[in-house]
């Protein structure tokens, strides 16, 4: 197992728990909450899409990372995990000579940009992370028992 497979285990095992708690009865009753939740998963979903195509390059066709449009919690969970598989797949069949390749690609904003395919990954298992934490502790402060993030916590269930 590589360190790059094991980082896109973690944002999954991450991405499920909100995920579960975005369709959690407590949020449900809180719209407010479960929309801005939703939102930030919707978030990191379109970034996740658009790295994943940079990764097996073909082109994203978004022109942007946010959405006024906010998916259903079951439907952008069962869309968000299947990402999180595909990248776990492609984690762990990345030879590591090609872990070290760059790829040149447009941001959404038109920026030229290049990163290589480990930078990649790393941004995914970042970026989701910084969202989730920072929305996490929102809720937190709103009374709402939030689900664990932490590496460890999850090497330690397992």
């Amino acid at each position: 197992m590589n360190d790059l497979a094991e980082l896109m285990r973690h944002k999954r095992w991450v991405d499920a728990a909100y995920l579960e708690l975005a369709a959690s009865a407590i949020l449900v009753g809180k719209p407010e909450l479960q929309r801005e939740l939703l939102y930030w998963l919707n978030h990191i979903h379109i970034v996740d899409q658009i790295f994943h195509c940079h990764l097996i390059g073909k082109a994203h066709g978004f022109s942007s990372t946010v959405s006024d449009e906010i998916p259903d919690a079951n439907d952008l969970s069962e869309r968000m995990l299947d990402l999180d598989d595909s990248l776990i797949v492609l984690s762990e069949q990345l030879p590591p000579h090609a872990a070290k390749g760059s790829i040149r690609f447009q941001f959404t904003d038109g920026a030229d940009g290049r990163m290589t395919r480990s930078q990649m990954f790393l941004h995914l298992s970042t970026h989701g992370l910084y969202h989730i934490a920072v929305s996490g502790t929102h809720l937190a402060r709103q009374g709402i028992a939030i689900p664990p993030m932490l590496l460890t916590t999850m090497l330690h269930a397992s």
